[in-house]
């Protein structure tokens, strides 16, 4: 994935691959190269484009109208609303001819994709979350891919991040995605590179579906068991799905989030399959992200003036496997807590997303 990233043009890559459609120039696409030879699809497959929206009133019609613009139709679009009790549903009336609409208890957006995914025969479920959208041509490129591909079972495209209307450029926020199919088994392990992706249908369902135990980083989970499981994704090199921010709603990298992370790789800890070097990449990753876990938490707790924010502080400076700058950091909040709460609140406001990780979404 590559977030904040201009169009590098059209173009398929083994590494990359080139498509050309009548009066247009080439699309790039980055895949693996195919396990068996490959015979180009005589039809495109089909689309259903899936809305988990839960308190959405202020931005599922946007999410709705990016999917209705598609130069390429989707073939059905389906929105679940997990449980809203804000304005949702007056938001949806608008489209209740031109949608599939479930209703559901709140049950988190993994329990909501997997209703909507219950709901469709198509061949593809495309992920779009209820506060992004869109560019026109992001199915159109998908379908190209999936043609020439058929054995594809995940396509991706690239992402671009924008605050109020306003593209951020994110360089460290850049993934290279892997193009071979034993980096792909071994480096979903390490991140996720796959960012709302159109789905082949029935190896989701032959999945299981969604992890629903997981409120956060459920994606990443079934990411990780498609792909070890015999899945190969592929990557329309173009950013053509938008992650909106709002400089009012930015809440930034959460602990929460982190600890689900961890909890993710402690699930797949125990997959029999790992080579030694995958084992070592799992246990650096529960490492490193029960680490920043409690870096986050520790900043949380500063920030809000939390009562447990001096015991988080001490387990940094005491703790194994964190920096002499965090543990200075620490250190900084024992002796002066007023000052390091200025110092997080000025950085936090000088950033350009408001301190925002954008792979926490």
């Amino acid at each position: 994935m590559s977030i904040g990233s201009a169009s590098r043009g059209r173009s398929i890559i083994v590494g990359r691959v080139s498509s050309r459609s009548s009066g247009r120039p080439s699309r790039t696409f980055e895949v693996p190269p195919p396990e068996r030879p490959i015979t180009r699809a005589q039809s495109a497959p089909t689309f259903a484009v899936v809305i988990a929206a839960y308190q959405s009133e202020e931005t599922i019609a946007a999410a709705i109208e990016s999917a209705l613009a598609q130069t390429r139709p989707a073939d059905a679009i389906i929105v679940c609303d997990d449980g809203s009790t804000d304005g949702t549903a007056a938001a949806l009336a608008p489209y209740h001819d031109r949608i599939t609409l479930i209703r559901q208890e709140n049950a988190g957006a993994a329990a909501a994709t997997n209703s909507a995914a219950r709901t469709t025969d198509a061949d593809f479920i495309v992920i779009l979350d209820s506060d992004d959208v869109y560019r026109p041509e992001r199915l159109e490129a998908i379908a190209e891919l999936a043609t020439q591909r058929p054995d594809i079972d995940l396509i991706s495209t690239d992402v671009v991040a924008e605050l109020d209307g306003t593209a951020l450029e994110l360089e460290s926020e850049i993934v290279r995605f892997p193009t071979d199919v034993e980096s792909q088994r071994r480096e979903i392990l390490r991140h996720s590179f796959i960012t709302c992706p159109a789905i082949r249908r029935e190896r989701l369902l032959a999945a299981g579906g969604y992890d629903e135990s997981f409120r956060i980083g459920y994606d990443w989970d079934l990411w990780i068991r498609l792909i070890r499981s015999g899945s190969l994704a592929g990557l329309v090199n173009e950013p053509l799905y938008v992650y909106r921010l709002r400089a009012d709603s930015l809440t930034g990298d959460n602990a929460r989030s982190r600890y689900q992370r961890v909890a993710v790789l402690e699930k797949h800890r125990g997959d029999p399959s790992l080579s030694a070097q995958e084992l070592a990449i799992i246990d650096e990753g529960i490492r490193l992200h029960g680490r920043d876990a409690v870096l986050i938490e520790a900043r949380e707790a500063i920030l809000e003036r939390r009562s447990g924010a001096r015991r988080l502080a001490l387990r940094i400076v005491t703790g194994r496997g964190f920096s002499l700058r965090s543990r200075l950091k620490a250190m900084l909040s024992l002796a002066a807590p007023g000052l390091s709460r200025r110092f997080l609140v000025r950085r936090i406001e000088s950033s350009p997303t408001g301190g925002v990780s954008l792979r926490d979404r």
